[in-house]
C-alpha cells in the first residue's frame, strides 16, 4: 500500500521518474527478447508432445514476429510494455523504475525474484488467474539493459472501473456480487499453503519454497518526504524479517515509524504500540491456540488488494489478479482471507473522503459493512475454519496500515479507540475515557494504571477472535 500523491511537481508526468530506465531499453531489446522467449516455449512443447519425432529442427517452429505498442502502462514504481505478435497474442514486460547500474540494489533484485517464483508457485498449484510468468531477469546484466519479468497478457478491466459503473448491461448490484463472489473463490485457494515464518519465499530449482527471506516494503516516510521536498528520488524501500510471530512482524512495522513530537501525537503512538501488545496469535483454529499457543502458521496474501490489481469481465467475473510486488507470507488475520481492500474504506478515515466534494465515488459506510458480510459469507464457504479471522480482517487490516503510513495512522487510532470508547458512553461513565485526555495522559505519563488496564482489556475484547 502506498500514499497518494497530492503534489503537482512530484510523479504526475510518470516519464520522469521513467525517462532514464526507458532510454536504456530499446524496443529492439524487448522484441528480440519476447521472440526469443517464445521459441523456446514452443520448441519445448513440441519436443514433449506425443507427435514429435524428436527430428525437427528450428526451422520447423514457427517465427512470430512482433511490436512493442506504443502506449505503455505507469504504476508507481514500474512501466509495463505491451509486446504484440504478428499472430495477435500479447504478453507484458513490467521493468522497475530503478532498474539501472547504480541505483539497482541487492534487496531489489531478491525481492523480483522472489515476486516472480511466487507467482509462478501460485499458477502452478492453483487455478487462480495470476500472469503466467515466461522469463525474468533479477540482473541489469542481461541484453534488455534492465531487470524485467514478462509474463502473460490478462484480458479484463480493473475492479474500479465497473464498481460505480451504472450503464453495463449486467445491474450494478449483481455485477458486484459476482465481483467479491469470484475474488472470494480464488483467493481461497491459497488456503493450501501454510509457512512457519513472515516473508518472501525462497525457491529452489524446482520450484519448491525453501525458506522465507526478508519482507520488501515500501518506505512510506520516504514517499513523504518525496511529496514534503517537492522532490521525486524514486521509490525507497524497506527489508525487514522474517518473523517467527505476528508480534513481532507488527512490533517491527512499529519500529519502522518515526517518533511524533507534541504530546497527543506521542500518546496515539503509545496507544498504537499498546494495541500490538494485543496481536492474536496467527492460528488456525481456537482449538490449536489453545494447545499450541506459541505455533504460529502464517500465509500468503496479495500485497495490495486494492481494485486497480483485481480484472474483471463487464459482467463481474474475475479474470485476472495482477501486480504481485512484494509478496510476502503474513498472519492469518491479515492473509488471503482478508477482504478487498475498496470495501474497507471507511476504516482508512484518511483515504476515505465519504461524501467530501471533490473526492471520487465512495460507498456509505453501511453499504461496504453489507459488502463484508457478504464476501464474509461467501469466503466461509471455502474456509470455514477461518471465519473469525475473515470478518474482523478490515479492523487488523487497518492497523497494518497505521503501522505503515505515516499519512493514515493517526486518523485510525482515533478511529480505533472510538470503537472502544464510543463518545456518547462517556458521558454516564463513572470514569469516562475521552481520547485527547487519554492520548496526553499517556504521552505525559499522567494515566493512572487502572486506566490503562481499562483500554489494553478494551484492546483484547476488541481484537477477540
Amino acid at each position: 500500500m502506498s500514499t497518494t500523491s497530492t503534489s503537482s511537481s512530484v510523479s504526475e508526468d510518470p516519464l520522469i521518474r521513467f525517462a532514464p530506465v526507458l532510454a536504456a531499453v530499446s524496443h529492439s531489446s524487448l522484441t528480440a527478447l519476447a521472440q526469443r522467449i517464445r521459441r523456446q516455449l514452443e520448441q519445448s512443447q513440441k519436443s514433449s508432445s506425443n507427435q514429435t519425432d524428436h527430428q525437427e529442427n528450428e526451422a520447423d517452429i514457427l517465427h512470430y514476429g512482433c511490436t512493442v505498442l506504443p502506449t505503455a502502462i505507469y504504476g508507481s514504481y514500474n512501466v509495463l510494455k505491451i509486446i504484440e505478435f504478428s499472430d495477435g497474442l500479447r504478453w507484458i514486460v513490467r521493468i522497475l523504475s530503478t532498474g539501472l547500474k547504480g541505483q539497482y540494489t541487492a534487496e531489489s533484485s531478491t525481492s523480483l525474484k522472489s515476486d516472480a517464483l511466487t507467482m509462478r508457485f501460485i499458477k502452478a498449484n492453483t487455478t487462480m488467474p495470476v500472469p503466467e510468468i515466461y522469463d525474468f531477469s533479477a540482473t541489469t546484466e542481461n541484453d534488455v539493459g534492465a531487470p524485467y519479468i514478462l509474463m502473460s497478457f490478462l484480458d479484463g478491466v480493473p475492479v474500479y472501473e465497473v464498481w460505480f459503473d451504472e450503464s453495463g448491461e449486467v445491474p450494478k448490484e449483481i455485477r458486484r456480487e459476482q465481483i467479491l463472489d469470484t475474488i472470494a473463490e480464488a483467493m481461497s485457494q491459497l488456503k493450501k499453503f501454510h509457512f512457519d515464518q513472515i516473508g518472501s519465499l525462497q525457491f529452489d530449482t524446482n520450484l519448491n519454497p525453501t525458506r522465507i527471506g526478508k519482507c520488501n516494503l515500501v518506505d512510506e516516510y520516504g514517499v513523504l518526504d518525496n511529496l514534503n521536498n517537492e522532490t521525486d528520488e524514486g521509490p525507497k524501500f524497506l527489508q525487514i524479517g522474517p518473523f517467527s510471530s505476528s508480534y513481532d512482524y507488527f512490533g517491527a512495522l512499529f519500529d519502522t515509524q518515526r517518533l511524533p513530537k507534541d504530546s497527543f501525537t506521542i500518546g496515539i503512538h503509545k496507544l498504537l504500540r499498546m494495541m500490538i501488545q494485543c496481536i492474536p496469535p496467527s492460528v488456525p483454529s481456537k482449538e490449536s491456540a489453545d494447545v499450541h499457543p506459541l505455533l504460529e502458521t502464517f500465509v500468503l496474501a496479495h500485497p495490495d488488494a486494492g481494485s486497480q490489481n483485481f480484472l474483471v469481465s463487464k459482467d463481474g467475473v474475475l479474470t485476472g489478479i495482477i501486480d504481485w510486488d512484494g509478496v510476502h507470507t503474513e498472519p492469518h488475520c491479515i492473509g488471503y482471507q482478508r477482504y478487498p481492500s475498496w470495501i474497507t474504506r471507511d476504516w482508512d478515515p484518511a483515504m476515505y473522503g465519504y461524501l467530501q466534494s471533490g473526492c471520487q465515488p465512495k460507498d456509505s459506510p453501511e453499504a461496504l459493512e453489507g459488502y463484508r458480510q457478504r464476501y464474509s459469507k461467501i469466503m466461509q464457504l471455502f474456509v470455514p475454519e477461518y471465519i473469525d479471522y475473515i470478518s474482523k480482517s478490515h479492523i487488523f487490516e487497518a492497523l497494518q496500515i497505521a503501522l505503515s503510513s505515516p499519512v493514515c495512522r493517526d486518523n485510525i487510532v482515533v478511529k480505533f479507540f472510538c470503537q472502544l470508547f464510543p463518545k456518547e458512553d462517556q458521558e454516564e461513565a463513572e470514569h469516562p475515557m475521552y481520547l485527547y485526555e487519554t492520548a496526553v495522559g499517556i504521552a505525559e505519563d499522567r494515566l493512572d494504571e487502572s486506566a490503562k488496564a481499562r483500554i489494553i482489556d478494551a484492546i483484547v475484547h476488541f481484537f477477540k477472535l
